[in-house]
């Protein structure tokens, strides 16, 4: 049950936050080989064109294990395609760095492409109607 209500959550979803851990290499590779790939092929194939993609580096407080430097997050997050928005963001949930920004960036985002339905357009409504928002 679970994960069918999960593959409909992601089927449906507008924005993807991608974390990776800035002190493990296969982490960033994890979202660079599978993990984006992966939200970009179901973009691609859902009904909704809108999407928002963060790269985000977690556990930049860690500078000194750091594996993965930010430009490479940067220039992962600069490859996803045009057809959509693409943001990037070093954070630390220990030291409650960027959080706040990362989500105001995401909200930002989405009012941006959405903001037709803050106007009243009945299809922009229904399409923003549609969506859920999921943490799996």
């Amino acid at each position: 049950m679970y994960q069918e209500k999960a593959n409909e959550w992601r089927r449906s979803a507008k924005a993807f936050v991608l974390v990776y851990d800035v002190t493990s290499r296969i982490s960033f590779e994890a979202v660079k080989e599978t993990w984006l790939p992966l939200a970009l092929a179901l973009a691609e194939n859902a009904s909704i064109k809108d999407h928002i993609f963060v790269i985000c580096g977690n556990k930049c407080d860690l500078d000194a294990s750091r594996a993965v430097k930010a430009d490479e997050g940067e220039q992962l997050a600069a490859s996803v395609s045009s057809s959509f928005k693409s943001l990037f963001f070093e954070t630390s949930t220990v030291s409650k760095v960027n959080l706040k920004e990362m989500f105001e960036a995401i909200g930002r985002a989405y009012l941006e492409i959405y903001s037709d339905s803050l106007n009243g357009s009945k299809e922009a409504k229904a399409k923003s109607d549609r969506g859920n928002c999921a943490i799996s």
